[in-house]
């Protein structure tokens, strides 16, 4: 069980991380949660999107056999700091799904994007937390890929923003 902290039950912000906006929601559920290994390690994935509002890190690590095992390609939100009091919060948590990654030998691309589409791409090897604002809003989206797939995956974002 976790517990969901949410300002109401369609808020699109609600999140298990309660230090990722602390003092910020009004309401909290508990929830359960399952462990994807658990049920799907022999179902072959090739993709995995990810937008869980601060838990990266752990839908991450609940999927590791299975990443480790298909190598998948992963999209990814990681949020700007909320607020300068959760800063350093953000910024560690970015370092451990970072240092997660680099140990399944995965590279990182922040993309930049509009409401539409990717409109550039940056390889980086960290992923650093700023504190969040309309700008930076189109920085939030990386994907995660095996080192292996490199050339696919940089010729495939070019064609893209292209």
């Amino acid at each position: 069980m976790l517990v969901l902290e949410k300002d109401s039950d369609t808020d699109s912000r609600a999140s298990f991380i309660s230090n990722l906006r602390p003092n910020y929601f009004a309401e909290k559920e508990n929830v359960l949660a399952l462990a994807y290994q658990q049920f799907y390690i022999d179902e072959k994935i090739s993709f995995i999107k990810i937008d869980v509002e601060g838990a990266e890190y752990e839908v991450l690590k609940g999927m590791s056999k299975a990443i480790e095992k298909y190598q998948p390609i992963i999209t990814c939100e990681v949020l700007d700091s909320h607020s300068m009091e959760a800063f350093e919060f953000t910024q560690n948590r970015a370092i451990k799904l970072c240092q997660l990654l680099h140990s399944w030998n995965y590279n990182i691309i922040r993309l930049e994007t509009n409401d539409v589409r990717i409109i550039n791409f940056e390889s980086i090897d960290f992923i650093r937390i700023v504190q969040w604002s309309p700008r930076s809003y189109m920085l939030n989206d990386y994907l995660f890929y095996p080192k292996s797939k490199k050339n696919e995956v940089i010729n495939t974002l070019i064609k893209v923003i292209e």
